[in-house]
């Protein structure tokens, strides 16, 4: 039923002019990759760097002007009611609100910004190259979290693990996200390795709780910092984990979730 109300609400934001705006500046970000070679390359690209480094990030994909109504959109998460929201978890003054099932009618009136950035064509373009052989069974976008953290020394997964379950992550910066903002960090070259731990458990059900997801690095760590307005794409194989946000800093993110079941 779900996957139903999904596709009559992601064809009727086809005419919305945001998703217009979205997917011609997601596009362009796309182009200016490598402006010799297509568009498909440059998806084929960057499909290949998360799969194989567990990240890519397009720096600064919208535009002012598209980012300050975003940001209205974003603040209206905060002032509804917690009750029509899947769950919200708060700590050390952090909100994260989860809201699933994404795609419905009611979301699309209320939130059709939100709803149409996790429409853009071409993430939905990386996310079947990505899974390549699985992409009859993707879940595209099939939850959000909207999140919004103030200074805090005890972020929301601050340890650095990887996810039981794969998932492909699209996060959106609604700000400068600097050293000092708490954004997430990476261990490089880790996503093979996680992998292959993840994989070993064989059943599915074993992964929540049977395999140990907390990781000591063993490479170098790196902080995936970029300016307001860009997309980053996590394959969560990888080793992560939020960091600190320093006093009169901030840090506000969305991220979608795509799955292969």
């Amino acid at each position: 039923m779900f996957r139903f109300y999904e596709m009559i609400v992601r064809k009727f934001l086809f005419f919305n002019r945001w998703q217009y705006r979205f997917n011609k500046e997601v596009s362009q970000a796309i182009k200016e990759i490598n402006k010799e070679k297509s568009e498909k390359e440059n998806i084929a690209f960057i499909a290949e760097e998360v799969k194989n480094k567990g990240v890519f990030i397009l720096n600064e994909a919208l535009s002012s002007i598209t980012l300050q109504a975003f940001r209205k959109e974003y603040n209206k998460f905060f002032e509804s009611e917690e009750s029509q929201f899947y769950a919200v978890d708060k700590h050390d003054g952090a909100v994260c609100i989860r809201v699933k099932p994404l795609w419905t009618v009611k979301n699309m009136f209320k939130f059709p910004i939100t709803l149409s950035f996790f429409n853009v064509n071409s993430f939905d373009k990386i996310t079947k190259r990505f899974y390549k052989n699985r992409t009859d069974k993707i879940h595209f976008m099939s939850e959000i979290f909207v999140h919004n953290t103030p200074e805090t020394t005890e972020p929301l997964s601050g340890g650095l693990h990887w996810d039981r379950a794969q998932t492909l992550k699209f996060w959106i910066y609604l700000n400068d996200l600097e050293v000092e903002n708490g954004p997430m960090r990476i261990e490089l070259d880790s996503v093979q390795k996680n992998a292959a731990i993840r994989s070993s458990a064989k059943d599915p059900s074993k992964l929540v709780g049977g395999v140990d997801n907390i990781v000591e690095p063993e490479n170098e760590v790196v902080y995936l910092t970029a300016p307001a307005g860009s997309v980053m794409i996590h394959d969560t194989d990888a080793s992560h984990g939020a960091t600190p946000v320093a006093k009169g800093k901030q840090r506000q993110i969305i991220r979608g979730h795509c799955r292969a079941i």
